[in-house]
């Protein structure tokens, strides 16, 4: 999948689920400045690329349904079966389906950014970058309802076989239903996998892990979910003279 932008001068490509082609200028980033290829196999070097280390963790889907759960750990597996007898439900909506309900995406973000702005820490979801996602035929999105009302959301950007985690979000501090919210959380991942599974998706990937050595509290709860632990590498290439000399810039820099 490859979504196109600017940004200020530049023109930017976003690439997924794709290789870095052996020709640098060749690929579907044609016409970009920079190309950015998320999460590939193997990093790139060169004076006009950037490498950076991406870990992450993925579940292999193609794994019988039962072995799937028994990875996950007993403590989450008590708490997705209980919000099965919750009175909620699960609802998903694919690319096409999310331009004909644009009420969904805006309620993705602003749920995302009611629960930053709980932390103190406010964020805006990038809502241009998200529609085009879905344009791009690559966005897909899961929620948990308790009496019509969204209690979680969770997106993903994938392709035939991989599906990759991009926002999970629920807003359920100072709420008396804290618990249930937490639970549906947990059960909405596993109805995910379920789902995509059933599409014949092969990979599901967790969005990133932020240290392999010293797990946050959100690393800890995905890895509660088994699955295995990797590396990866976003590639930023510069393909043009101001796109290469873009790259240099953030080099000196030390991005």
């Amino acid at each position: 999948m490859v979504i196109k932008y600017r940004k200020k001068m530049l023109r930017l490509a976003q690439i997924w689920f794709e290789p870095v082609p052996a020709g640098r200028t060749a690929g579907t980033g044609k016409g970009a400045d920079i190309a950015f290829y998320h999460q590939v196999e193997k990093p790139v070097s060169g004076l006009f690329a950037i490498s950076q280390p991406f870990h992450t963790q993925v579940s292999d889907l193609t794994l019988p349904g039962e072995e799937l759960f028994s990875q996950i750990s007993k403590t989450e597996r008590y708490q997705i079966r209980k919000n099965m007898r919750d009175d909620v439900t699960v609802e998903h909506w694919d690319s096409p389906s999310l331009l004909e309900h644009p009420e969904v995406l805006e309620g993705l973000a602003e749920m995302f950014e009611a629960m930053y702005a709980s932390k103190n820490t406010p964020k805006t979801m990038n809502r241009e970058q998200i529609l085009q996602y879905a344009k791009a035929g690559g966005l897909f999105v899961t929620c948990v309802k308790k009496d019509g009302e969204a209690l979680v959301y969770h997106s993903y950007t994938m392709d035939e076989k991989n599906a990759r985690l991009l926002h999970s979000v629920s807003d359920f501090r100072e709420r008396e239903d804290a618990s249930l919210i937490a639970r549906s959380n947990k059960r909405l991942h596993w109805a995910d996998m379920e789902l995509f599974s059933s599409m014949g998706i092969e990979v599901y990937d967790w969005g990133g892990i932020s240290s392999l050595e010293k797990p946050n509290g959100i690393d800890s709860f995905k890895m509660k979910f088994g699955g295995q632990l990797v590396t990866r590498y976003n590639v930023f290439l510069g393909r043009t003279i101001l796109g290469k000399l873009a790259i240099l810039a953030l080099k000196i820099k030390g991005f």
